[in-house]
């Protein structure tokens, strides 16, 4: 009896023995991991049984096993929203290594949103003559809302500008309101041929100097300076060619007049709303967006972001609050954004404020997936972008341009090798419907690049251009 109980025991001692020398690490053994908004839980190991909850916990996994690969990691993304609080944001550390891709992609084509908007509920009636409603805006500075998947208008008014001078607009008092609650709110759209701008406004005073009665809207100093320097070209120096292209104003709740209209009073945090035919606040799904970024590849001219795909994932939600500075928006040809001290010292509209930014990445694809519903533009591959793509993707209902490659740098800055971006393809995307904001925005946009390959791509339905390239 007593020896066969002590053979038992070495029989289990040499058993765990053997168990313990060769059970694989998990950075030898794990292909696949898996995250669930719904049913996940952080605390997970990320297996098919035990997802995690959230993205940036699957991104820590994926790093885990990102030194020892010997194929590609896939991080399988299961079916529902995942809102973000922050970008989801890689760096070198992110990479696919030894060769192999780090593949973020939906679960047997289940439907996955990733947002940057927060939602909105509670929505009470304000003023019945209008139909406006109201409801909390949670402390989020947006420029952008979306109901039941389309974009809201931001509350505006068509007038007639009077007389434009270096520090003030003049304008016919005719269909505007006595006065406004919120005047530092206020903006002047103005439009002349490719130029797209927002001027901010510091005051607004009742003036008597034109047979009818105006207003004289002071523009901030910065907007001032701003606008100015843009006053290049097609006789945009006088005034009356000025007052032609201004457009309307905007951001005011004092112009909640049409049904699709909004504005946002971030002084009592309330987001005011004139719903459409057929929308019953009481149900519309209504977000505000947040975020003005949802994917950031964050690399550097040492440490480049390699060897990444996203596919089939929704991109949803976002905002871009450039306008919201003292200086407002002030763009040129494409939308190029201009230095006030020097017109040609330009970037791209919305640089950074895209849903899916990147820099300094090598072998990054994005492919099969959706921008939608965004605030800035779809995507754009800044400099030192190389050996990566943006493929079969669809870029609709957005508030800036579809696609953007490369960047804007003056001949004698032209960029040096580590920072150029060369060997990228676009192709065969749907650009259907951008530039629904900023209207100088273009469908697919290529700056200084080598080697760029754009084809076979859907460009339609745009308000300036559908492919610039150059």
């Amino acid at each position: 009896m007593k020896k066969a109980v002590k053979m038992l025991i070495c029989m289990m001692m040499l058993t765990t023995s053997l168990s313990l020398t060769h059970t694989p690490t998990a950075a030898q053994t794990v292909n696949e991991l898996y995250v669930d908004a719904q049913n996940g839980d952080d605390n997970h190991q990320g297996t098919m049984e035990q997802p995690v909850q959230t993205l940036k916990k699957a991104q820590e996994l994926a790093r885990q096993h990102a030194a020892s690969m010997s194929e590609d990691l896939t991080i399988y993304i299961r079916g529902g929203t995942y809102v973000l609080d922050s970008p989801l944001t890689f760096t070198g550390s992110d990479s696919g290594q030894n060769g192999h891709q780090v593949i973020w992609t939906a679960y047997k084509d289940e439907n996955v949103v990733v947002s940057g908007g927060t939602s909105i509920s509670g929505w009470t009636k304000v003023e019945g003559d209008n139909n406006i409603w109201a409801a909390p805006a949670n402390g989020v500075d947006s420029r952008d809302l979306y109901v039941n998947g389309e974009r809201a208008l931001l509350a505006r008014e068509e007038c007639k500008a009077l007389e434009w001078a270096k520090k003030y607009l003049y304008v016919s008092k005719e269909n505007l309101p006595d006065s406004f609650a919120r005047p530092d709110d206020l903006e002047i759209v103005f439009a002349r041929k490719w130029k797209w701008n927002i001027i901010r406004l510091a005051s607004v005073q009742d003036n008597a100097d034109f047979d009818v009665p105006a207003f004289r809207l002071k523009y901030t100093d910065e907007s001032k300076d701003a606008f100015t320097a843009n006053l290049t070209g097609a006789a945009l120096d006088e005034p009356e060619v000025r007052a032609e292209s201004m457009r309307y104003l905007q951001n005011a709740y004092e112009f909640l007049n049409e049904p699709g209209e909004f504005y946002l009073d971030k002084g009592s945090d309330q987001v005011f709303y004139i719903p459409r035919e057929g929308e019953d606040m009481n149900k519309v799904e209504a977000v505000l967006g947040r975020l003005e970024n949802l994917v950031v590849f964050d690399g550097a001219a040492n440490n480049t972001v390699k060897n990444i795909t996203l596919s089939d994932i929704n991109f949803r939600y976002t905002t871009w609050l450039k306008a919201n500075d003292p200086n407002g928006l002030e763009t040129f040809q494409a939308s190029a954004l201009i230095n006030p001290d020097d017109e040609w010292d330009r970037e791209w509209i919305p640089s950074a404020g895209s849903a899916v930014y990147g820099q300094y990445l090598d072998h990054v694809h994005v492919t099969e997936s959706s921008f939608a519903l965004l605030g800035g533009a779809g995507i754009h591959l800044n400099k030192g972008s190389k050996n990566s793509s943006v493929s079969y993707s669809s870029f609709e209902k957005i508030g800036a341009g579809g696609i953007i490659i490369g960047d804007v740098a003056k001949v004698e800055q032209f960029p040096s090798p580590e920072n150029l971006t060369e060997n990228n393809a676009v192709t065969d995307n749907v650009v259907n419907n951008v530039a629904n904001t900023y209207r100088g925005c273009t469908g697919i946009l290529v700056g200084y690049t080598k080697g760029t390959k754009v084809e076979h791509n859907t460009v339609k339905n745009l308000p300036y251009t559908g492919i610039s390239v150059g």
